[in-house]
């Protein structure tokens, strides 16, 4: 249920320019604290190489010694960054079909905005715009059903006339 609200309330920041303003401080602030410890800095040595650093909910971070992949969210976390991996570089790469094959049917956008209409909205943003960078920065990966695993991260999106940064989740 927190998760259910917690999205909801993500999704309303992207609507509410107020809100929208005090997230994307709030973020910076975190963000420069975040970078300041040795973690931050191997996740900007990691983003920078093009991979990411992931934080499984139920992952121990007291123990120094790698632990073998022993539970189904932690087996599913290097699928789950596959995917967003693949999802990142046909956004990028502009590649309209691969890019919305990543979406299920059942997909529902933010803002009320129906599926048909939300499809010829990004294809029609992906086709129009010279060039698109996504980039995805504190990936956290957690598990609320057997067979549900949620990525949450912050998107930093940039082409020709936009530039953003938002929290997403992709379930």
């Amino acid at each position: 249920m927190a998760q259910i609200e917690y999205q909801r309330g993500a999704d309303q920041i992207a609507l509410n320019d107020v809100l929208a303003s005090k997230a994307s401080i709030s973020s910076n602030f975190n963000q420069i604290a975040r970078d300041n410890t040795p973690a931050g800095k191997r996740r900007s040595l990691a983003n920078q190489l093009g991979s990411a650093e992931i934080r499984t909910v139920n992952a121990s971070e007291e123990s120094s010694e790698q632990q073998p992949l022993t539970t189904p969210l932690e087996a599913a976390s290097e699928q789950v960054i596959e995917t967003l991996r693949s999802w990142v570089t046909t956004w990028s790469n502009r590649d309209v079909d691969n890019f919305l094959a990543h979406y299920s049917r059942e997909f529902i956008p933010a803002g009320g905005v129906g599926l048909p209409e939300w499809i010829g909205r990004k294809t029609e943003g992906i086709s129009s715009t010279d060039f698109i960078k996504v980039r995805l920065n504190d990936i956290r990966i957690s598990q609320n059903a057997a067979d549900l695993v949620i990525a949450n991260f912050v998107q930093e999106y940039e082409t020709d006339s936009v530039n953003n940064r938002s929290l997403k989740s992709l379930t």
